[in-house]
């Protein structure tokens, strides 16, 4: 094998999980035009966010690691003074405590957003079949 498939170590035989997030994932609406849906396995989050046409997610900053992709729309998007139109395709990392904010296009947003560790804020809403062990 490759470098990349490496096949170390024994294989586990445990099952993965899919996803259809529109259908498998209970919605949450914590801020006006966003609506997210979540899934936690193990030291990771992924979370599906939904922007309405023009809806803003404000400055703010947080402990944890972010990258964001955005899926479908367009997504300007503000990381420690700096600011960029993101595409679907394109990529943002956020570094802990870097405070960012966005703000959807005119046609809304769907990203994508990759948290290591879990985002602590969005925890107590996720019901426990979202948690994935």
């Amino acid at each position: 094998m490759s470098e990349y498939f490496d096949d170390a170590g024994e294989v586990s035989g445990r099952p993965g999980w899919f996803f259809r997030p529109d259908e498998d994932i209970a919605p949450l609406k914590l801020i006006a035009g966003l609506e997210f849906r979540a899934v936690v396995a193990g030291d990771a989050m992924a979370s599906f966010v939904r922007f309405e046409p023009d809806a803003a997610a404000p400055a703010h900053h947080h402990a944890e690691q972010q990258i964001g992709l955005c899926v479908s729309g367009e997504l300007d998007f503000t990381v420690s003074g700096e600011s960029r139109v993101l595409q679907p395709g394109d990529f943002v990392v956020i570094p802990p405590h870097a405070e960012h904010s966005a703000v959807a296009g005119p046609e809304g947003c769907l990203a994508v957003d990759f948290f290591t560790p879990p985002r602590s804020a969005m925890l107590s809403h996720l019901p426990s079949e979202q948690f994935l062990t």
